[in-house]
């Protein structure tokens, strides 16, 4: 009795083996089929999916025994995700069905590997942060420099403003003698003497960044910002009065004659009187350096 079940189930069992095998066939070559049907060819899934074409065909050939045990699940799960088939969850689970019968040798976490076809809205994302944040950059750094040239600007012109100078031209006007000139005969053969009035020339070149304020003939005033290999030529009939905010900043040339810088840097010449004679008085910010006073 013992020997006839035996019998009919070893008998059972190729039938069994057999339609398995049938069912594992039908399944990969319904797979291969609805690829074709979407004109996507294996090379394809290799090139993005970095899977071996070898075990690509393998999959569609249902010759799973080709595949590492420990690779099989995420290779036919990512298989699937290209292809996209009808009713995926329902063939995934077929699969693990059939591959229940086997054990694998090791176990190992299924994941899913990320398509490579990413979203062209994130992709248009990425791509405007990479121009927008350079420019965004650039825009601080400038904005950074406009600051410290402010403050720089704003450190020059307050110590200038301590100079009051309404009170220098008020005191040139009470202190200075009248006008004067001085008349040269120039002699002639044939014509009468003329008189030639001498003025007083004085060129100033910058060599740093200096602030300049000039009383010619105790009535026209002027203003400079001077700046490095800027050049200013002045001319008056007897006098000139300068107010200097650096005066290692301007190079003075009187009457033709190439006089330098008259001070240091950042030191501030409050009162300097130019005359045809050349520098009649010099005065510093809180000292009193003289060559002559009017």
């Amino acid at each position: 009795m013992d020997e006839n079940n035996n019998n009919q189930s070893a008998r059972e069992e190729p039938e069994n083996n057999k339609k398995k095998d049938e069912n594992q066939g039908l399944l990969f070559d319904r797979l291969r089929k609805q690829r074709e049907s979407k004109k996507i060819e294996l090379q394809e899934i290799a090139d993005k999916t970095h899977i071996n074409i070898n075990y690509l065909r393998a999959i569609e050939e249902g010759n799973l025994d080709a595949i590492p045990d420990v690779y099989d699940k995420l290779f036919f799960n990512t298989y699937l995700d290209y292809i996209e088939p009808d009713n995926r969850d329902e063939i995934f689970e077929e699969f693990k069905s059939l591959r229940k019968e086997k054990k694998p040798k090791y176990t190992t976490t299924i994941r899913r590997v990320k398509s490579i076809n990413r979203d062209p809205q994130k992709l248009k994302l990425m791509h405007r942060l990479y121009i927008i944040i350079p420019i965004v950059l650039v825009l601080v750094i400038l904005g950074i420099l406009a600051i410290n040239t402010l403050r720089v600007q704003s450190d020059e012109s307050s110590e200038i403003d301590e100079i009051s100078a309404r009170d220098i031209v008020e005191e040139l006007e009470s202190n200075d003698e009248p006008k004067e000139s001085t008349q040269i005969p120039i002699e002639s053969n044939d014509e009468k003497q003329e008189v030639v009035q001498e003025q007083v020339d004085v060129t100033l070149i910058g060599i740093d960044t200096s602030w300049v304020r000039y009383v010619k003939d105790r009535a026209d005033t002027s203003e400079y910002l001077m700046r490095q290999n800027d050049r200013v030529n002045l001319q008056a009939d007897s006098t000139m009065h300068f107010i200097v905010g650096n005066a290692a900043g301007i190079n003075f040339t009187i009457n033709g004659e190439s006089i330098g810088v008259l001070g240091s840097k950042n030191q501030v010449i409050s009162n300097l009187k130019i005359t045809k004679e050349g520098i009649a008085d010099k005065r510093f910010k809180n000292t009193v350096e003289g060559e002559g006073r009017e």
